[in-house]
């Protein structure tokens, strides 16, 4: 067995003015990663059928901060070290707070072990990294 079975957490925002944000659900696996190198991580990958693209250390990826989505594929993340902080679903365009004075958009918190899926045409961006190697 390469993952923990447990359910996910699900995440879902509106879309906004300028994010579409799918509505499918972000999905987060807390703590299910047995094997936390990056070999484990892809075995655990594969096994769940995703397509393996590679691995990058996102906390080195200044590019990983901007707000983005991409149009046609979903992507999956692990965390091997270390403790991250993503805002999903709003664009550097989007104001901080909506019109009912809502925060716009969602923070959440992933840590070693965690694994999450981000559908297609969600906005996210990284917030901060740390303890990683």
């Amino acid at each position: 067995m390469l993952v923990k079975k447990v359910p996910p957490e699900t995440l879902t925002v509106p879309p906004t003015a300028h994010s579409p944000n799918s509505t499918r659900p972000v999905l987060v696996y807390r703590n299910v990663l047995i094997d936390k190198t990056p070999q484990g991580a892809a075995d655990a990958i594969e096994q769940s059928e995703w397509v393996y693209g590679g691995h990058w250390k996102i906390a080195e990826n200044t590019l990983a901060a901007v707000p983005h989505y991409h149009s046609i594929t979903h992507e999956a993340y692990t965390v091997l070290h270390g403790t991250g902080a993503y805002r999903l679903g709003k664009s550097s365009l989007d104001p901080e707070v909506d019109a009912n004075g809502e925060e716009v958009g969602v923070v959440f918190t992933a840590r070693a072990g965690d694994v999450f899926v981000f559908p297609v045409r969600y906005d996210l961006s990284s917030l901060y990294m740390e303890g990683y190697n």
